[in-house]
Formats: C-alpha cells, sequence, structure tokens
C-alpha cells in the first residue's frame, strides 16, 4: 500500500485553507479485491476568529471503493461521501 498525502495545506487568501491527499492501494487477488486509487479534499473558509466551515469530500475519483480488513473475508464497498461542518474553536 502507498499513501501520498497530497500536498501541503494551500491559502486561497486570508481566510480560505484547502488541503487534499492522494492514496494508492495494491490489488489482493487472492480475495478479489482490485487495486484502488483515492482522491480526497478539504476546504476551510474562517468566518470568523473563531468559527470556520469546512466542506470534505472522500473517495472524489470512484463512486466507491473496495476496502478489506484482516480477519474478515468479505470486502466492504465504501461509498463516496462528502460532508459539511461548522467549527467553534474556543480559543483562537
Amino acid at each position: 500500500a502507498v499513501s501520498i498525502r497530497g500536498f501541503t495545506p494551500g491559502r486561497l487568501g486570508s481566510r480560505t485553507e484547502i488541503d487534499g491527499g492522494l492514496y494508492r492501494v495494491g490489488a489482493l487477488r487472492t480475495i478479489g479485491v482490485p487495486a484502488d486509487t483515492r482522491v480526497d479534499a478539504r476546504i476551510e473558509v474562517k468566518l470568523t476568529a473563531r468559527l470556520s466551515a469546512i466542506v470534505a469530500g472522500r473517495n472524489l475519483a470512484d463512486p466507491w471503493h473496495t476496502e478489506f480488513t484482516s480477519g474478515s473475508v468479505l470486502a466492504t464497498q465504501i461509498p463516496r461521501s462528502a460532508d459539511l461542518q461548522l467549527v467553534w474553536r474556543l480559543t483562537t
């Protein structure tokens, strides 16, 4: 398995930060799990000194990918997903 953290978090102006990741996993041929490349992305916008809005997406390259956990005979289908968070920080 190879994991490459995307790029150093970048800034789009003084209030917006972007981050991403690219992950490559080889095939597990003996149990029928194909190789996979996963792309994740995250954008954070600081609304105030303490409040941020964050949009994150996982598995953006494909509608789903197959994962296998050791000790399990069955593979699991992991769908593309996204979420929106509002984060309130107690200190600045």
